[in-house]
């Protein structure tokens, strides 16, 4: 039996996670977002121009990947992501 505690429900309709069950969600998905905007910003200041493409790259790869599997880990469900039932 799975006992470990859910962050999010699966969507109804669609693939990914759908809403935050508790606290743990919600501060989950403000790192998340708070994470994408900050490199962004770094990404704006403090790399020429040219570079930028392989900056959102990196940060996509070291940042956003990890966390989508974090949040599949933790949906009721888990890895077992589908469209509806």
């Amino acid at each position: 039996m799975d006992n470990r505690e859910y962050w999010f429900r699966p969507k109804y309709i669609g693939y990914g996670t759908g809403l935050p069950l508790n606290w743990k969600g919600w501060v989950h998905l403000a790192v998340l977002l708070g994470g994408v905007l900050a490199s962004k910003y770094f990404i704006q200041h403090y790399l020429p121009h040219r570079d930028w493409g392989l900056a959102a790259m990196a940060s996509l790869v070291l940042f956003v990947v990890p966390m989508i599997v974090l949040a599949a880990y933790k949906t009721e469900g888990g890895w077992h992501w589908h469209w509806g039932d």
